[in-house]
């Protein structure tokens, strides 16, 4: 068979998505004499499936597939499986032009090159290309290799590569660079065209899912190791080509040690560029050396990375505003960021901020629930800045951030940024400026888009179009009705939002997962009277980021539907609608399109995609357009798609328009079209298989049973016989055990080790592994060569028996009980690893509590057994094994490996240093347990007992007799505590960590003994004033599982705990008692408004019930909720009623829940008022919350006597979604047509007190009648339906002094 010319190499990990187009650009080459190797790194979508369908369509393609091992190990794989006279590469989800490797091949063949190189062309998502430029600098041979090191721009002659044994690095990043050194000091000979051989599709929102796009630590590591690999070894004889570099290049290896995470590997990366610029050259480059590092060479190269950091640190800090607290009242921008898992960019976005000209501003940071370090470098940032406000609430989008940050601003001006952008200094200043020049609501400055990898600044016209926009400034819709949507983005953040103005029109951010900001933008910028612009790019947008906010388009496809609704929905309440409908239509099949094709998966795109066509188009009144309608013919276009086909029509026209756009110089020939999907069966087993399979039947079947009756006998295989027949027979259930049969990722790997002594036992332990109720995917017993010199020859046979049931033998060096772990998690870090002891039988369920346990809490290491540490006198100590754990996952639980211990997949749980043999080997060469432990807590993995723990597995008693391990590994010597320690000496920071987290353990145990123990009423009225503190801390963490922060309280429930102990003043005492606030209340709005009395008696017996109407209320004085409605007096329990007043007049209302104390003081009373009602027999109960004499909200409590319902609303009788502790009332509430007057009345009430609630009543007969006066609102433990009204609530009480 003649070989091939040209071998082309495809590395692929899941590409389903770009792997056709690309497989077609090779196959479709006009050189037809190639083969094309492709190499399935572990892909987990679709892509297998995918080669194997080329592959019997092609006989050109070779499919091989591997474990993931990164890119580079398949592109080495590749190219030693390659036949061909040359070789070229192409990433899975790239393209090559037709004539790229004809031209190539020619080239080399006449040249006689080794390599031939050419141009490749970036074509970006957006429509954008660049083509790159090999020309070499002036005086630097070759430096264009170096500067580009892709391989998928060149051809390989494969004579050259074999004759020099050249192999690319088994990397996951980099791998390119330091296999191209390697081939530059081998002297190539080298040709170059000036042709595009390459389109780099820069797949910039599915990055993550590419072999290219990991950014792992590890991978961060690999890059910079690249660098020290090539510099190193050009510097011996190509010195030119090696300064060159270093110094075109510093900007990007900075970059790099930016974007390093922030742990204390960080210090190795900074070593390593360290030392890689300090062999540069830069005599004629200081001041660019400089601008970079921020240090002058000679300075950066004595300093260690602690100075450096602390140099770095000190800058940001001196350029800091740092002023008086009552200078920043009044800041000119609240800037919003809301944040999540984005500590990679979230020290370069708040250096940005922080450094603004515009000093005047605050800083807003809302925490959305990040799983990273985002929260600790926000702290770390405001413990340096004070204009900085950090919050913290669950995971719920970026619209619930935003309305969290905006609850709490002060600013004259509200800007949203995102925490992964950066901005031009000036940004704030100029912006500010010139909205206060026109007196804007809103104000619209222009923005780049920012390519992270490539540093390009990319222009996006529809950022801001100013070509829609009059001559003149400010402006509003009335100005461009036709346009009022079209010439701004519905993006936030580059917007300045007047926030009067928001607040007059209460608006506020969608909580919905995507799309949250299209009705905040679109509805500001319609109703808003002054808009003004300035076209200015100040703020860098990145674009080849996933957005780290927002899930994907495809987890929530919809949301884009509501928002429009709404958009919809305000403008005609607004009375505008008419007057922007065909901007606002324009504006709605832009996004609909945009989402449509922003969609990535099936389910998601039909589900959307039949929604718009059945519903949404008419709802949004898109349908019936003429073309004219819309302002770009292409958007009427997609309409008309939309409207007229089908999903499947709809997808195959777009996918034909693409493929044409792709081969716009090719036409698409009618054989060139896809077929059919043929059947999975067609694909994989062609005719020629079903015949082999059909004559090789019977012989297949008499030596499986030849088989099962020397493993099991005869009874086993005749049953067996009358199964694969159709009777229904029973197997012997002593032969149910093995492995796994159902697909599942990951795989759950159980791996053991044992040695020489144990071995003849050994099965007796995996036969309890192999009959698991939750059965593993696979089970490794590890033995090291050296201990069984004769391998299976040593092994007895009752073991080597089960490896016909799953058992898997597997030998390594001799790492004494380290074998259990280190080359399981070596050899499958994609897969879930458990350990397990040679010497017990384990239970039945001990798997299943395990992986049941993972499950539930995937991130922590699961174990039946562990070794509890604590602290006593400043030592640690421990508690024997499985008799005591701490109440959570705990770093202070050392899982015992006799009980098997699950580590998850990918070994995130363990620090990079576990598989380092040299350190484990040094610092605890027999405590394997104590090694694997600490390298968890170094990557912040703490240990979770799993539920149903199983502590004790029985031993094997063969194995007692036998030498302890312990006795064959250290010769009896108790090691323990002398490696422990030896290990936190070399891992400093491990005991910092272990102690921080005694004191929280302690702390939740105390506080969880407090929960345990049931504090009466008796308790807290024998309490003396000095303990209330302690006791009100307690409680509180009691009733909400929180912390009470006295020092600094910022929640609403925080400073009503504050005001409990520090503002119970004697006015409070009067104002909370029932009887004598009515003094109060005639004194300051008059008499008329008082419920009339009937009688006020100091106990029961002394009430004259013959005087009192049919219908009256009693209520106690002194307490909350203690009434009694007596709507027919002739039916009212006197006994029951007695016993309940007896009761509320011998209790102390203050002590009864939670240290109310303005009732301490007040004279027990049983007061007889009138009865109201409405006309409906319910009585609305509005309640008015004043801050410092203000009325805010609302609150109306209805249905009191079926079960109280609230509802809230502003001033303004608008609903608001407010609530807590009670039901909402879904029904509507007329606004009361006194409203005003008892808002009125309410505020001359509350005059002179931080807050307090005012009811009032509106009976039927259409007075306002006064109900009580209320200090601390559900003694401070509302559960808010919003956490964010915790929040804004608090801000609004300004605290008094200490009383």
């Amino acid at each position: 068979m003649e070989l091939p010319k040209i071998s082309v190499v495809v590395a692929v990990y899941n590409s389903e998505k770009y792997l056709e187009r690309c497989l077609d650009s090779i196959l479709n080459q006009t050189i037809k004499d190639i083969e094309v190797i492709c190499v399935n790194d572990g892909s987990t979508d679709n892509s297998w499936d995918i080669l194997k369908r080329y592959s019997s369509k092609d006989t050109r393609v070779k499919i091989y597939t591997q474990e993931n091992k990164g890119a580079g190990a398949a592109k080495d794989f590749g190219l030693y499986q390659a036949t061909g006279d040359y070789v070229a590469f192409c990433d899975s989800d790239d393209e090559m032009p037709l004539h790229s490797l004809s031209i190539r091949y020619e080239k080399a063949i006449k040249e006689n090159a080794d390599i031939v190189v050419g141009n490749y062309e970036e074509v970006y998502d957006n429509g954008k290309r660049i083509v790159s430029n090999i020309k070499n600098e002036k005086d630097i041979p070759f430096w264009w290799i170096f500067n580009s090191i892709v391989l998928v721009n060149k051809l390989f002659s494969r004579k050259f590569i074999v004759n020099n044994n050249l192999h690319i690095p088994k990397m996951h990043q980099s791998e390119d660079r330091v296999f191209m050194t390697d081939v530059f000091l081998c002297n190539p000979k080298i040709v170059t065209l000036d042709d595009v051989l390459y389109y780099w599709i820069r797949h910039e929102k599915a990055k993550q899912c590419t072999l290219s796009h990991r950014f792992l630590e590890q991978d961060y590591f690999d890059r910079i190791g690249s660098w020290f690999y090539s510099i190193n070894n050009l510097l011996n004889n190509n010195i030119k080509e090696a300064n060159y570099l270093l110094i075109k290049r510093a900007n990007y290896l900075k970059g790099l040690f930016n974007d390093f995470p922030d742990n204390s590997n960080k210090k190795n990366a900074f070593e390593a560029i360290q030392q890689l610029m300090c062999r540069a050259d830069w005599s004629n480059d200081y001041e660019l050396f400089r601008k970079i590092w921020g240090l002058s060479y000679e300075e950066f190269a004595t300093l260690t990375y602690e100075t450096y950091m602390e140099k770095m640190n000190k800058k940001i800090s001196d350029n800091k505003y740092s002023t008086k607290n009552e200078e920043c009242l009044q800041p000119k921008v609240s800037v919003i960021v809301p944040c999540y898992n984005s500590s990679r960019y979230l020290r370069e976005c708040m250096d940005s901020i922080i450094n603004q000209t515009l000093k005047e501003i605050e800083i807003i940071c809302v925490d959305d629930g990040s799983t990273d370090d985002t929260l600790e470098i926000l702290n770390e940032y405001a413990k340096i800045d004070r204009r900085i406000r950090v919050l913290h609430q669950e995971n719920k989008y970026a619209g619930a951030a935003r309305n969290l940050g905006m609850s709490i601003a002060r600013g004259e001006y509200l800007i949203f940024l995102d925490s992964d952008d950066f901005f031009d200094l000036n940004m704030l200043k100029l912006t500010y400026m010139k909205a206060k020049e026109d007196s804007a609501d809103v104000l619209v400055f222009n923005a780049y888009h920012y390519n992270t990898e490539t540093k390009d600044l990319i222009n996006v016209p529809w950022m801001l179009n100013t070509s829609y926009l009059p001559n003149y400034r400010p402006f509003s819709r009335k100005d461009i009705p036709k346009h009022i949507f079209s010439f701004v983005s519905t993006a936030p953040w580059n917007k300045l939002f007047k926030r009067d103005y928001i607040s007059k029109i209460n608006l506020q951010f969608q909580t919905i997962k995507r799309m949250n900001d299209v009705y905040f933008v679109m509805v500001a910028i319609a109703l808003a009277e002054r808009i003004t612009v300035l076209d200015q790019k100040l703020l860098f947008y990145r674009v080849n980021t996933p957005s780290s906010l927002q899930g994907t388009i495809s987890e929530s496809p919809t949301d884009i539907l509501y928002a429009l609704i709404s958009v919809q929905k305000t403008l005609v309440d607004y009375g505008i609608y008419e007057e922007v409908e065909q901007s606002f239509v324009n504006l709605c099949i832009r996004n609909l399109v945009y989402v449509l094709d922003s969609v990535k998966t099936g389910k998601a795109f039909e589900e959307l995609y039949n929604l718009i066509k059945t519903q949404y188009l008419d709802e949004l009144k898109i349908n019936n357009r003429s073309k004219d309608y819309f302002y770009r013919e292409y958007y009427y276009w997609r309409y008309y798609e939309i409207k007229n086909k089908t999903v499947i029509e709809y997808l195959f026209d777009k996918l034909m328009l693409e493929r044409s756009k792709q081969n716009k110089n090719t036409s698409i020939k009618p054989e060139q079209k896809a077929n059919p999907k043929p059947s999975e069966n067609e694909v994989i087993h062609p005719k020629s298989y079903k015949i082999g399979c059909a004559i090789t039947w019977l012989p297949r079947k008499i030596r499986g049973g030849i088989r099962c009756l020397k493993e099991h006998g005869i009874v086993h295989t005749w049953r067996r016989t009358l199964q694969h027949l159709g009777f229904n027979i029973e197997l012997d259930k002593k032969h149910d055990f093995g492995l796994n049969k159902k697909p599942r990722k990951p795989r759950v790997i159980v791996s053991l080790t044992s040695f020489p002594e144990r071995i003849p036992y050994v099965h007796k332990t995996i036969e309890t592994i192999l009959n698991q109720s939750v059965k593993p995917d696979m089970v490794i017993l590890w033995l090291a060569r050296e201990q069984f010199k004769k391998k299976e020859k040593e092994l007895p046979k009752d073991l080597l028996k089960l490896r016909r049931y799953g058992l898997t033998i597997r030998w390594c060096e001799d790492l004494k009980s380290y074998k259990k772990l280190i080359p399981a998690l070596k050899k499958y870090p994609n897969d879930i690893i458990v350990t397990a002891d040679d010497d017990v039988y384990y239970d039945k369920d001990w798997l299943k509590y395990l992986y049941e346990s993972y499950l539930k809490e995937p991130y922590y290491i699961h174990a039946h057994r562990i070794t509890k540490f604590y602290i006593e006198g400043g030592e640690y100590k421990t508690i024997p094994a499985c008799q005591s754990v701490y109440c959570q996952p705990s770093y202070l639980h050392k899982p015992v490996g006799i009980g098997g211990v699950l580590y998850p997949p990918h070994c995130l749980c363990l620090y990079r240093d576990v598989t380092n043999k040299k350190l484990f080997m040094n610092l605890a060469p027999t405590n394997d347990d104590i090694w694997f432990w600490l390298m968890g807590v170094i990557n912040k993995t703490k240990v979770l007992v799993v539920k149903n723990n199983i502590p004790v597995p029985k031993d094997i008693e063969e194995t007692k007799k036998g030498p302890r391990l312990s006795e064959i590994n250290d010769k009896g010597q108790n090691l323990f505590w002398k490696d422990f320690r030896r290990i936190l000496e070399h891992y400093p920071q491990l005991d910092s960590v272990l102690r921080k987290e005694y004191e929280h353990m302690c702390d939740i145990e105390r506080a969880n003994k407090v929960k345990s123990e049931l504090k009466n009423y008796d308790y807290y009225k024998s309490l003396k004033p000095t303990e209330y503190r302690a006791e009100l801390i307690l409680w509180y963490y009691n009733k909400t599982n929180k912390f009470l922060n006295l020092d600094n309280p910022r929640t609403y429930n925080e400073k009503i705990q504050w005001m409990k102990l520090y503002d119970t003043t004697p006015i409070k005492t009067r104002l909370a008692d029932k009887y004598l606030v009515r003094e109060w209340v005639a004194e300051r709005i008059g008499e008329e408004f008082l419920v009339p009395i009937y009688g006020v008696w100091n106990n029961f017996n002394d009430i004259t019930f013959e005087k009192l109407p049919k219908q009256f209320v009693l209520k106690a004085n002194h307490g909350c909720g203690w009434n009694l409605i007596v709507t027919d007096k002739d039916q009212l329990n006197y006994s029951d009623a007695k016993k309940k007043f007896d009761t509320w007049l011998n209790t102390n209302f203050a002590f009864k829940y939670g240290l109310e104390l303005q009732y301490r003081d007040i004279e027990p009373k049983i007061i007889a008022e009138k009865y109201l009602e409405n006309s409906n027999g319910d009585l609305y109960d509005y309640k008015f919350w004043c801050f410092n004499g203000k009325v805010e909200y609302i609150m109306v409590i209805t249905e009191r006597r079926k079960g109280p319902k609230m509802a809230f609303f502003n001033r303004n009788w608008d609903r608001l979604n407010m609530s807590y502790n009670f039901e909402i009332n879904q029904n509507k509430i007329p606004k009361p047509q006194n409203l005003k007057k008892m808002i009125k009345l309410a505020e001359k009430l509350g005059e002179g007190f931080p807050h307090v609630r005012v009811d009032f009543y509106c009976p039927s007969d259409g007075k306002i009648y006064f109900g009580e006066m209320t200090f601390t609102s559900a003694s401070g433990v509302c559960k808010w339906n919003l956490p964010e009204w915790d929040i804004k609530l608090g801000s609004l009480i300004m605290l008094p002094e200490k009383q």
